[in-house]
């Protein structure tokens, strides 16, 4: 070894990109933070499902569907039309992505996340976790149910086995070598391990499972423990195997490899280290790059349609038109129950979702009450 840096998590963030990590988790606001951030990336897969319906419903009226797909040049330099033809064309290519940020974000969420996580248990749909018990079998658990014992840095991110991805999501730090992390437990002093012992695993492992360079090596946390080797290459092809010793025997008690994860265990690892910008490298980064600034600029558009709408030969309106009151109440029944029925459904799947819509109605109904008091005395 040549020398040591500490870094955080399996993914090797230096501290830099951990203030940029939690920045992106939580705002540095605690889990304060992290519920807006939840509250965000839930409001975000509705909306972009929303405006997928908006944008099918507009093409089917127009005769020219695929131009909707590119910003018209006819309309340059027309203000609303312009700011539309833009939001709808950038919208519907940015579409997808949101809903993959969304629904792979979501996984990390401090409430939803644990309604993903317990619907994946039941579906028998967890992630593998290497068993470091010696006299017990291989854990039938999964890395996700696991996140809060194994990565108990995290803070409570549940629900998804990619947790390990975000920086500082683990509680022990690496030390970075010929590219082989010596990782510490929370409960274990590597100071009293002989630093040959992590050479001499790192070559069993070689002999079983491990073929990869970018590894993590944790060292027992007591007697009754077994030493784990594992690959954290998240780049294509994934190498993600992981194998445990009998510091004493010197036999393999447990190992996990990538190859006998389920599908939807390989999807999700998929999915999370696409997210997470590590999947394909740069060109993963740049396409998530270009997503960000699409979604920005998305916002940006919204708010300008909505300033453009504006009644200009009316000054005392300073905004547009709102929807009628009652359109909910005068939809057929079997509407206005699917509508329920689907809100309650995803408010509780989605706590914040469910939060911030009885949030919405409260303030909602108190405007119409209002509304309805200001006509009675006009009147």
């Amino acid at each position: 070894m040549v020398g040591d840096l500490t870094v955080y998590g399996t993914s090797g963030a230096l501290p830099l990109r951990t203030w940029i990590d939690q920045l992106h988790r939580s705002l540095h606001l605690g889990d304060l933070g992290r519920l807006y951030s939840e509250l965000a990336a839930s409001w975000m897969g509705i909306v972009a499902a929303a405006g997928i319906v908006l944008w099918i419903q507009r093409a089917r009226r127009t005769k020219n569907p695929t131009a909707m797909l590119r910003p018209s040049r006819k309309h340059i330099g027309t203000g609303l039309r312009r700011s539309f033809s833009w939001h709808a064309s950038v919208g519907i290519w940015a579409a997808i992505g949101m809903l993959f940020l969304s629904a792979t974000g979501i996984t990390w969420s401090q409430l939803g996340g644990e309604n993903v996580t317990k619907l994946r248990a039941a579906l028998s749909w967890e992630t593998p976790a290497i068993s470091t018990e010696l006299a017990g079998e291989s854990d039938t658990g999964s890395a996700d149910a696991g996140g809060a014992g194994d990565h108990s840095g995290h803070e409570g991110h549940s629900g998804h086995e990619g947790h390990e991805g975000h920086a500082g999501h683990d509680a022990h730090a690496e030390h970075n070598g010929d590219e082989a992390g010596t990782g510490q437990g929370s409960t274990s002093d590597t100071a009293d391990v002989d630093p040959a012992d992590f050479d001499m695993m790192l070559d069993m492992a070689h002999g079983v499972n491990i073929d990869t360079g970018a590894v993590e090596i944790l060292p027992a946390t007591d007697a009754n423990s077994a030493w784990v080797v594992q690959e954290i290459q998240r780049s294509y092809p994934t190498k993600v195997d992981a194998v445990a010793f009998d510091p004493t025997t010197m036999e393999v008690t447990d190992r996990v490899d990538f190859a006998d994860y389920g599908l939807a265990a390989k999807l999700a690892r998929w999915g999370i280290d696409l997210h997470m910008g590590s999947l394909f490298g740069l060109a993963n980064q740049f396409v998530l790059f270009v997503l960000a600034i699409g979604i920005a600029a998305m916002v940006v558009w919204g708010y300008v349609m909505w300033w453009q709408r504006r009644p200009k030969h009316d000054p005392t309106r300073r905004c547009g038109v709102k929807p009628p009151r009652g359109a909910l109440l005068n939809a057929p029944w079997w509407g206005t129950g699917v509508i329920v029925l689907a809100g309650i459904g995803i408010g509780i799947f989605l706590p914040m979702v469910g939060i911030s819509l009885v949030v919405f109605l409260i303030i909602d109904v108190a405007l119409g009450v209002l509304a309805r008091r200001r006509e009675r005395v006009t009147d």
